[in-house]
């Protein structure tokens, strides 16, 4: 009987939740995919699921999350440009795309590869201006 209570606690601590988040770590399966590069192939994206943090993940479940957050990203873009017209608009909408763009590559690069480019460019810029 202690036996059987001792394996069902460890596979308990073992297994993640059902509810779709990572245990200990406070995200979801769908948070987790959407971190790993978008040009990483479902199959690796399983693997390192598996491996790193022992969820069950499908190549499918990887291209439906994939999926929907680009039809997200187009549907946004889509409906702001119906109901707004005008350049003042547009330029909003760019701009809003291209942060979302940089914060997409900033978290593709890592943090601190972003950053190091960030100050780089900021030093090539003062000096360029400094002339």
């Amino acid at each position: 009987m202690a036996k059987k209570k001792a394996k069902a606690a460890a596979t308990a601590t073992a297994t993640p939740a059902k509810t779709g988040r990572v245990q200990g770590q406070g995200i979801s399966k769908a948070q987790f995919i959407l971190q790993q590069p978008m040009k990483m192939p479902a199959s690796q994206v399983v693997k390192k699921a598996k491996e790193e943090y022992g969820l069950d993940i499908s190549p499918n479940y990887v291209h439906v999350i994939r999926s929907k957050y680009r039809q997200g990203m187009i549907r946004k873009r889509e409906g702001r440009g119906a109901r707004n017209s005008g350049s003042r608009a547009v330029a909003t909408s760019t701009s809003r795309n291209l942060e979302l763009e940089f914060r997409r590559l900033a978290i593709e690069l890592g943090l601190e590869r972003a950053q190091y480019l960030l100050d780089d460019t900021r030093q090539k810029l003062m000096a360029i201006f400094e002339k």
